[in-house]
């Protein structure tokens, strides 16, 4: 069955796990929380949007799930071969024979801005993502996703999974996430994995910056967009998550990514559909405060949004929802946010 992003899973609690972010969870906001800084001179006094600096990320369900996922793409690739009546590639198999031990020592939580040594894994690893996204049916890609989830949490892997010039592998996260996540033909339990894997790719700098700057960030940001109105509340958390991710990395200049992201998430803040449940709802609002929390041009982007839509005499703009319990955040922060698009920044 797919991972669920939040509601009826217990996830492990990681500073940045991305079960929940209401007050009445365990993770609470005490997980996402730095010490309070005052306002500057001039500067809004935001104290919910500074509680939450790094980026939601889905951590593995526990260590028997990630070692059953390890064997099952093993006994995919061994079929593969099989089928064929040949033996696969030496290098392939030591990569999947040492992957299980490696996670096992080397998948410690770690913060994205902690020094790490640990070694990345065997470069046969690679080499069986690059083969299972070309040769393996998308339907069948659900462990080479759990896997690649977890490897993506490990620096090294990392941004050997996300640079640029690492060679072919590189290259297979941004074809595995436009079959599962764009395409929008996959079945539902790979589209859930695929956007756990795009969340995950935030997990340290390298990975951001290969979305924000790879020329990714437009056409993930439409079709997280499009999944934050899914029917499954899962796909939902999931998908707000990956936009708020994308707004953290969001950059201060007005282009026509901090655009579409702007844009996309006011209309689906003022407009949620018939689709929406108050945490994907604050997930949203939060990706709004992060997408223009001083970042001058898109605080007046939204400014001249909102002025357009009470213009056109439709309902206010980010008028604030009706509270769902004593522990919903969603007026505070569209209070916050209201105050950083007045104060300009």
């Amino acid at each position: 069955p797919p991972h669920p992003a939040g509601g009826g899973e217990r996830l492990p609690r990681t500073p940045f796990s991305a079960s929940s972010t209401s007050s009445a969870s365990p993770l609470a906001r005490r997980s996402f929380a730095t010490p309070e800084s005052p306002g500057a001179a001039g500067r809004p006094s935001l104290p919910v949007l500074t509680l939450f600096d790094r980026p939601f990320l889905m951590p593995p369900k526990g260590d028997e799930v990630t070692m059953r996922a390890v064997e099952r793409l093993t006994a995919l690739w061994e079929a593969l071969w099989a089928d064929r009546e040949q033996d696969g590639p030496r290098d392939e198999l030591d990569g999947l024979h040492r992957l299980g031990p490696y996670l096992a020592e080397h998948l410690a939580p770690c913060l994205p801005d902690a020094p790490d040594a640990r070694p990345p894994p065997h470069r046969g690893v690679y080499k069986v993502i690059v083969r299972a996204v070309a040769e393996f049916p998308t339907r069948a890609w659900g462990p080479l996703l759990d896997v690649l989830r977890v490897l993506l949490l490990i620096p090294s892997a990392n941004a050997a999974l996300t640079a640029p010039s690492a060679g072919a592998h590189s290259q297979a996260l941004p074809s595995i996430l436009r079959r599962c996540i764009v395409d929008k033909d996959a079945p539902q339990p790979i589209v859930l994995r695929g956007i756990f894997v795009a969340t995950n790719i935030f997990a340290h700098p390298q990975g951001a910056r290969s979305v924000v700057r790879g020329g990714q960030a437009s056409m993930w940001t439409e079709a997280a967009l499009d999944l934050v109105t899914s029917p499954s509340m899962q796909v939902r958390l999931a998908a707000s998550a990956l936009l708020y991710n994308m707004a953290l990395y969001t950059g201060r200049d007005e282009s026509f990514e901090m655009v579409q992201l702007v844009s996309g998430l006011a209309h689906r803040v003022h407009s949620p559909g018939p689709q929406s449940d108050p945490e994907t709802g604050l997930r949203l609002l939060l990706a709004l405060g992060k997408a223009v929390h001083r970042k001058p041009a898109a605080a007046r982007l939204l400014h001249s949004l909102i002025a357009e839509a009470s213009q056109a005499g439709g309902p206010a703009a980010l008028r604030p929802p009706p509270a769902a319990g004593p522990g919903d955040m969603r007026g505070a922060v569209m209070d916050e946010v209201r105050r950083v698009v007045a104060a300009g920044e």
